[in-house]
């Protein structure tokens, strides 16, 4: 029997590019038809493709590359590095140690006027791509995470050893896009995350914001943005942002010295 069509009742969608799920063209014509009626989906695409047993990457072939090109999101066969990365346990069971790991970069450049980050302080991106967002008519297109300025990419040839990502920082570093959202003029969206860990538990840490994130995004699309800023009002703590080297120092020895002083 013929699959059925994505009921347009549905508030949201979820697709997921995770292995051994092969999209067929059948199935990104339904999802097309559902976003053409108002729908709304959340795509977490993988740039490259990650082995993590083997810890090797593999080509990416998934056919959700047109699906999200076609609304002005590309997701680039790359992958991001950042010096503001989780760390991981390294080591064998002798000795271990805690690095971090820039492949499972943090983010916290947000665009707050989206309305998406109530309650969200840091987004934890495990083997991430960087995502081009282009203009296209009849398409409102909007970036909505990017790295901090201290992350990079590799391309072509990869190399995901924890100890030689973390020697191998470039003099030439910059901002990467890691999510987008796409509205058509029909009124449906689509958000892009290039990670289909995303949401995985095994792959964020308790300080990450990642579900609250989603349930954010979740929320908006189901209630059309009128509940948008209901979240904010939760918001306790905010932690310090990504600092340069030469900013923590100061801000270090500002502590130490002046607070006893005015003690």
């Amino acid at each position: 029997a013929p699959a059925l069509d994505i009921d347009p009742s549905y508030k949201t969608v979820l697709v997921f590019d995770s292995p051994p799920k092969k999209y067929s063209n059948d199935e990104i014509d339904r999802i097309k038809k559902y976003l053409a009626k108002k729908g709304k989906a959340i795509v977490f695409v993988n740039g490259v493709g990650v082995d993590e047993q083997l810890v090797a990457t593999q080509e990416a072939t998934s056919n959700l590359f047109g699906l999200t090109q076609e609304y002005g999101i590309k997701v680039n066969k790359d992958l991001v590095l950042s010096t503001d990365a989780e760390l991981i346990n390294y080591g064998s069971g002798v000795s271990q140690f805690y690095i971090p790991y820039p492949f499972w970069l943090k983010a916290t450049q947000f665009n707050a006027a989206s309305g998406y980050f109530s309650n969200v302080n840091t987004l934890t991106f495990p083997w991430v791509s960087s995502l081009t967002v282009e203009k296209k008519s009849g398409y409102e297109v909007q970036e909505i995470i990017r790295t901090n300025e201290r992350s990079w990419l590799q391309k072509g040839q990869f190399d995901l050893d924890p100890q030689k990502a973390v020697n191998s920082v470039p003099s030439q570093l910059g901002q990467y896009i890691l999510g987008a959202v796409s509205t058509n003029k029909e009124g449906g969206s689509i958000m892009v995350i290039p990670s289909s860990r995303f949401v995985m538990n095994n792959f964020i840490s308790q300080q990450s914001s990642n579900l609250n994130f989603m349930l954010n995004v979740i929320s908006n699309f189901a209630s059309g943005g009128a509940l948008s800023g209901i979240r904010q009002r939760a918001v306790d703590v905010y932690p310090l942002p990504a600092l340069s080297d030469t900013d923590q120092t100061v801000f270090k020895y500002t502590n130490m010295l002046v607070l006893p002083l005015l003690f």
